[in-house]
């Protein structure tokens, strides 16, 4: 492939919006005809997402392509366009296109947080599946008093910690608060089973990645740590 070529596909990642690391270039010949395989890699892992380009053997300046489609099967398309080749930049606007469907709703996909995990992550983290002598006990006063102080110091800390719009930030209040006086009429252990369901809405509300999310729920863990019933 010409080097312009080549740059004119660099160009087309480049504006996708999607770091440049994240592709795997390669030329391959194959049964006598010059390939070029684009792959999307995470971590320097395959995804098995390529887009592939077929280097007419009459001319560097004549090209098809097909591209693996976003789906159970990972298929790939039909080849573009069918029976015949085109210019190098008309398969750039194919591989935009590619890139703004199948590739960016697998991104998006892997961005999004598995609200069944975390919930189980909770569960585990909070101890809330234990079998312990005092889960159906109610809390002392002091054990309220450090609880509140805790769910108080989270209202502070999450609107520093994560980009929160005042109506967010009401919600989460709203939520904080619902903890705070569920400690007057529940138990121990239905008042950790709903601190998770508050941790998991809170975190839907801010609409966080995986990596923000695990960081607010090591922000309840810290807060709450010091809690003996929650060691």
């Amino acid at each position: 492939m010409k080097i312009k070529h080549k740059n004119q596909i660099f160009a087309t990642i480049q504006q996708s919006g999607l770091d440049i690391k994240n592709f795997d270039y390669s030329l391959r010949h194959v049964g006598g005809v010059e390939y070029v395989y684009i792959e999307y890699v995470e971590n320097k892992e395959p995804t098995g997402l390529k887009f592939i380009i077929r280097i007419s053997n009459d001319s560097f300046d004549e090209f098809d392509c097909h591209s693996t489609i976003y789906s159970p099967s990972m298929q790939y398309s039909k080849w573009f366009p069918a029976g015949d080749y085109t210019d190098i930049y008309r398969i750039c606007e194919e591989f935009k296109n590619w890139i703004n469907s199948d590739l960016k709703e697998y991104v998006s996909d892997k961005l999004e947080v598995d609200l069944w995990e975390e919930y189980q992550k909770g569960n585990t983290l909070l101890n809330v599946n234990e079998s312990e002598s005092s889960g159906n006990s109610f809390f002392s006063s002091n054990e309220k008093q450090q609880i509140k102080l805790a769910l108080n110091d989270l209202k502070l800390l999450i609107p520093k910690q994560f980009d929160v719009n005042p109506l967010q930030l009401e919600s989460i209040n709203q939520r904080l608060d619902y903890l705070a006086e569920g400690l007057d009429r529940l138990t121990k252990f239905d008042w950790k089973s709903i601190l998770v369901s508050q941790f998991l809405s809170v975190g839907t509300t801010l609409a966080l990645n995986p990596d923000q999310f695990n960081h607010l729920r090591d922000l309840f863990i810290k807060l709450l740590h010091i809690i003996p019933l929650l060691n």
